[in-house]
């Protein structure tokens, strides 16, 4: 019988179009298999980790199983090498006990071995998914912000709760570059530095919102704020960088400088006055007594004490500050390190006398009620809207025979003021009349020293 040539052909070419296909197909599995690899990041894989350690506890409890997993993950995400090592641990021939042994070693290598203080410290306990991640995102202090917020995050899997959250900029926020330029300007003037005095510290940032779920009707979960921090380490050969000196400052989405409330972290201004305060060798009378009082009402700026407060501080303080600047003594007006610059609110804070008014004469309550009305009468603000104003009242018995009620109104919150104004209200104490009324922009204090004294 006669074959077609047709017949034949076929016959011949189908071993090679099987061989053909084979090889496409094995090049669609390796294609996919490192597509797959390719796909997978630390960021993803970090959560199966969490998982594990909420499931097993520490990875010296894994399963080898689980241990194995991991050092396979992170060899198909380019992390750890593939070696003797790792093939080693894969074959699977080995005792299960010899298994865990290969996988710890590779981990503690993989970590830096003894070159990893927590590693020569701890052992395998050293290995977790925060030690992972140093190594693959590097050092905290130089990770994005997506970075910071994608670890808090990851952290937070299991019920933990931050106050804060951290979150990304949009196109409406301010700027990191923009925080930095204003927490730096803030900073050296808060503390008398020089411009150039941050130049060596490393700029640390974080946008955030406040948790609700932990403060509940009174928070402000849409009032962003950046925290910037200024970092000066120390490098050593054994114990790596070390963090010796750090100054910080929290700046909201409209550039203004504050205390977060919230948080409890104190206005950049108060944090520089505690520390010039702190008690050292060479710490004078004046400056220790300033601070008790500032410690006793949990405040750093006399000028949010209460009227009581500045009385009995003013009666104490006053007369010596006052002697001093006679004598030119600045020394005893200022924190030992400071090369003699006296401290700003010492001074501004004793300029006028304070007191309380006799019994017969008007008091606080009525007082208020009379300054409240020159606000709405000479900028239109309302009853309600003084709602969102803290109130810290003085009275200045600086002339004896005409004491004064000043009343300082400011905001509790800035969050939506592109422009802050505080507002104070002088009354004569005798005629019950308006002796003055000021606005104060909130971003020229503690720049010009005679504009702070509005706030006194």
């Amino acid at each position: 019988m006669i074959q077609s040539r047709t017949n034949i052909l076929s016959k011949a070419r189908r071993p090679v179009l099987s061989l053909i296909a084979l090889t496409l197909f094995l090049c669609l599995v390796l294609s996919c298999a490192s597509s797959r690899a390719a796909a997978l990041t630390w960021e993803d894989y970090a959560r199966e980790v969490r998982k594990m350690e909420e499931r097993f506890g520490d990875y010296a409890h894994w399963p080898i199983a689980e241990k194995e997993n991991l050092i396979q993950a992170l060899v198909d995400m380019g992390h750890i090498r593939e070696s003797s090592a790792t093939n080693e641990l894969f074959e699977a021939s080995m005792s299960e006990e010899h298994r865990h042994q290969l996988a710890d070693q590779i981990m503690l290598r993989f970590l830096g071995g003894d070159g990893n203080a927590f590693v020569r410290k701890d052992g395998v306990r050293a290995i977790c998914w925060e030690a992972i991640t140093d190594v693959i995102l590097g050092d905290p202090s130089t990770w994005t912000l997506k970075e910071r917020a994608w670890y808090q995050q990851i952290t937070n899997m299991f019920g933990r709760e931050d106050p804060d959250i951290f979150v990304l900029p949009n196109a409406d926020d301010l700027s990191e570059k923009e925080a930095v330029a204003i927490a730096r300007a803030a900073i050296i003037n808060a503390y008398d530095l020089t411009e150039d005095a941050l130049d060596g510290f490393m700029p640390d940032t974080v946008l955030y919102i406040i948790n609700s779920r932990c403060f509940g009707a009174e928070a402000r979960p849409d009032y962003r704020r950046w925290r910037v921090s200024f970092l000066y380490y120390q490098y050593g050969r054994e114990d790596g960088r070390t963090l010796v000196q750090s100054y910080g400052a929290i700046v909201d989405q409209n550039g203004h400088v504050i205390a977060d409330t919230e948080l409890g972290e104190p206005h950049v201004r108060e944090i520089a006055l505690s520390r010039k305060t702190r008690p050292e060798n060479g710490t004078s009378a004046i400056v220790q007594a300033f601070r008790e009082f500032a410690e006793g009402e949990h405040c750093y700026f006399p000028w949010q004490w209460p009227a009581e407060a500045k009385a009995e501080y003013s009666q104490q303080i006053r007369p010596q500050v006052l002697a001093a600047l006679e004598k030119e003594e600045l020394a005893v007006l200022s924190a030992p390190a400071s090369e003699g610059k006296p401290i700003r609110e010492l001074i501004d804070s004793t300029v006028f006398a304070y007191g309380l008014p006799e019994e017969e004469a008007l008091q606080e309550a009525e007082a208020c009620q009379l300054a409240k009305q020159v606000l709405a009468d000479e900028h239109g603000l309302s009853e309600k809207a003084l709602e969102r104003y803290a109130v810290y009242a003085s009275f200045d018995i600086t002339a004896s025979d005409a004491p004064l009620w000043k009343f300082l109104f400011c905001p509790k919150s800035f969050e939506g003021m592109e422009t802050v104004l505080l507002y104070k209200v002088e009354l004569n104490a005798n005629t019950k009349e308006a002796f003055a009324a000021y606005a104060i922009d909130w971003d020229r204090l503690f720049q010009e020293q005679a504009y702070d004294l509005l706030l006194y």
